[in-house]
């Protein structure tokens, strides 16, 4: 769920660099220094040849009617008042949606990625960057309603790149689980223990803990979209290693780089949805996505427990079948990526149109801001391997959260076993029938998107009326009222309902919905949680969230099957939904304490009062 990753909205909205009077300063009512700007950009002189299109773009300086907004979620009414909650922001213009002076969030943002990627000299340098980027006739950016900024394409394209981003989840999430359902033919195929034929799984989230801390910062240099196309490319090509795999080694070493190849989408995905949507129309877009990722293990045992029963065709057998599925379905993503998703991270965007104008200007001094300020890729990768460990080490909003989440996501994983248990064992249902009780978690994944559209609601309700967007504490407000409680109605439900074969099937599998609502609940209000409290942190806050749970999904179904016939079906879920309701004062404490928290953290975002 590494899609919510808000320190990708450095969209870099473009500054207004007509009718520039004065700067004020944080923290003092009259402005420390003045100058006078041009009211209209100079012409560009005859010999830099500059094609119409961009001439007309540039020259278009006058804002459209848009919302202003700032990376701190202030939704700037009186932004003078904002300003003093920037730190050492020494010469960033101020906003006034009346006047239409220049507007201080790019600066903000700018400076805020800065600090995410580690580069202190550019944040140190980054106002007279500023200043000097609004008088450089060569300098290269967004234009207000440049038609190239994905912030501005049309609503229906937004939800075309949305939908696309959530189907390449989806092919992540489906191969992770698709062979729990064949594990009995890979262990007839290969002669290996059970445990051995789990650790396919295990791998696979592994690579999950490997990829994110690679893929993410090097997206920041390529872009989102070679990063797609050349995952993908190794995902389906490694597949077939899968599928024709002679032995269980070859099979496992095939599956872990899967699995670190399908991490791409689990967190660029999310950068796409952030790189389109702008903060105040993030909400419904950002559920609709953030149901992707559960879809995918709830798809995966339904096709793979027929694949498993009826697959055994020819020369091909049923375990082969479920890795044929995921390199077709891969393969399909592929060749959307390649010709139905446009590029939509900004700077490398940017990047493009400033190299277009040295090539056929044939002059070398247009540039843009991410040219000069982006450290060595040497340096991204430190700062997102390292970071990601301190907050979980130091930061007691990471750690407690990441404790809760990775108990969700263990108990999700052990679902996978435990119905097959259920209602294989004990109902007597074959392999393909019994991936069908999976449909349940997708009936409540559908609830979950019900209910999140009545909060967004209610969310945006306050940020209208407040001006300013609510305590990020609002953001667990879905948890907080249904969704801890749903997670461990849905454990007891299962439990006592699933180990006597004299009880209907329909009770047992009907305790998926509130399961299924529970989870994904918990996921997204917690995700968001943390992605509004590290604003500009957020993608190491994410990132350290994501390994610690890939990593406790990972190891739980190694010992699950041991724990549910050791303990029994209804005890073993007693222990499970035990631990749930203890866990369900989790989110209480976040509420009522949280803003304290936040206060003493160095690393959570200072947002006005």
């Amino acid at each position: 769920m590494d899609f919510v990753d808000f320190s990708n909205e450095v969209q870099r909205r473009p500054s207004t660099l007509s009718g520039v009077s004065e700067i004020k300063y944080p923290g003092s009512h009259a402005s420390r220094a003045s100058f006078s700007a041009p009211q209209n950009v100079p012409k560009r002189k005859a010999s830099l040849n500059v094609s119409n299109h961009i001439s007309k773009r540039a020259s278009s300086l006058k804002p459209k009617h848009q919302m202003p907004d700032s990376e701190h979620g202030t939704l700037l009414n009186n932004p003078a008042d904002n300003a003093d909650n920037v730190d050492n922001v020494d010469a960033a213009a101020t906003t006034d949606t009346k006047n239409n002076s220049p507007t201080r969030a790019s600066v903000i943002e700018r400076r805020e990625e800065d600090v995410e990627k580690g580069d202190e000299k550019a944040v140190n340098d980054s106002a007279a960057v500023q200043n000097k980027d609004e008088k450089d006739p060569f300098f290269v950016e967004f234009t207000p309603g440049d038609p190239d900024n994905p912030k501005n394409w049309k609503t229906w394209y937004k939800w075309h790149c949305t939908m696309l981003s959530s189907v390449l989840i989806l092919n992540s999430t489906l191969a992770s689980s698709i062979p729990s359902s064949a594990l009995q033919n890979v262990m007839q195929e290969f002669g290996v223990s059970q445990e051995t034929a789990t650790v396919q799984i295990t791998l696979f989230l592994f690579g999950y803990v490997v990829g994110p801390s690679f893929w993410a910062p090097v997206s920041e240099i390529w872009g989102r979209k070679p990063i797609f196309i050349i995952t993908l490319f190794v995902y389906t090509t490694v597949t077939i290693g899968c599928a024709l795999a002679p032995n269980i080694t070859c099979l496992l070493i095939c599956r872990l780089i899967t699995g670190t190849a399908a991490a791409s989408p689990l967190t660029n995905s999310g950068g796409v949805v952030t790189d389109i949507w702008p903060l105040d129309k993030l909400g419904i877009p950002l559920a609709t996505f953030a149901c992707s990722p559960f879809l995918g293990p709830v798809l995966g045992p339904i096709l793979g427990g027929f694949e498993a029963q009826y697959g055994d065709v020819g020369s091909s057998r049923g375990w082969q079948w479920t890795y044929y599925t995921c390199l077709i379905f891969g393969f399909t993503c592929l060749c959307f990526v390649i010709f139905f998703l446009p590029e939509t991270y900004g700077p490398t965007i940017i990047e493009r149109r400033a190299k277009k104008l040295r090539k056929e200007t044939g002059d070398m001094r247009y540039y843009c801001a991410s040219e000069k300020n982006r450290p060595p890729i040497g340096q991204l990768l430190k700062t997102s391997l390292t970071r990601p460990l301190r907050l979980q080490v130091t930061e007691p909003i990471v750690i407690f959260s990441s404790i809760y989440i990775s108990i969700v996501y263990g108990v999700l994983y052990m679902t996978f076993e435990a119905f097959p248990l259920i209602f294989r064992g004990v109902q007597g249902f074959s392999v393909g029938i019994s991936g069908l009780s999976f449909i349940s978690i997708a009936i409540g994944i559908g609830f979950f998107l019900i209910v999140v559209i009545l909060y967004d609601r209610r969310y945006q309700r306050v940020a209208r009326e407040t001006k300013k967007l609510p305590p990020v504490e609002m953001r667990l407000e879905p948890t907080l009222h249904v969704g801890s409680f749903a997670f461990a109605i849905g454990l007891w439900w299962l439990g006592w309902t699933g180990y006597k074969e004299s009880i209907p099937w329909q009770a047992p599998m009907a305790a998926g919905i509130p399961l299924g609502f529970g989870i994904v609940m918990i996921f997204m209000s917690f995700l968001n949680y943390l992605a509004s409290t590290y604003v500009t942190f957020s993608a190491s806050a994410l990132a350290a969230n994501t390994i610690t749970r890939s990593i406790v999904g990972a190891v739980c179904p190694l010992f699950v099957d041991q724990m549910f016939t050791g303990m029994q079906i209804q005890y073993a879920c007693t222990l499970l939904a035990a631990i749930a309701t203890v866990l369900c004062a989790v989110p209480f404490w976040f509420y009522y304490n949280g803003a304290k928290l936040r206060e003493r953290s160095k690393y959570a975002f200072k947002y006005p009062q």
